[in-house]
């Protein structure tokens, strides 16, 4: 039996052109990002879609004391809607790499998934160990 996922799912103009869908297992994500997005709608204009998100994204494990991790990421789908380029699916991965690492490290893929791959995981471990 296939495991249900049960996202929580926003969306909103990133300009005039674009529309972007954000989904989260974390509910929390969800309002801490559409906080933003609505209440300081400036905010969005001199950022990129990522770095909107890598922000919101601190500031909910910060404000949670969540402590994700390389075997359990927070996890972001995002769906940009948009006339030039069509509909472009990603998913962006949280995580704190060492237990006492104060920066979150991320990885982005260029599809909608909902675990990090196997290699993946393997790849950042192993480029851990090289870096040390």
């Amino acid at each position: 039996m296939e495991e249900i996922v049960k996202d929580n799912k926003i969306e909103f103009m990133l300009d005039e052109e674009k529309k972007v869908t954000i989904k989260s297992n974390e509910e929390a994500f969800s309002m801490y990002l559409l906080g933003i997005v609505k209440n300081n709608p400036e905010y969005k204009k001199g950022l990129s879609l990522l770095d909107l998100l890598s922000d919101v994204m601190d500031l909910y494990v910060g404000s949670e004391s969540y402590r994700p991790t390389l075997d359990n990421p927070l996890r972001v789908n995002i769906r940009v809607h948009g006339a030039e380029k069509g509909i472009e699916d990603h998913t962006l991965f949280g995580f704190y790499h060492y237990v006492l690492d104060q920066s979150l490290s991320t990885a982005l893929f260029d599809e909608e998934i909902t675990e990090m791959p196997k290699e993946a995981i393997q790849m950042i471990e192993e480029n851990a160990i090289e870096g040390s």
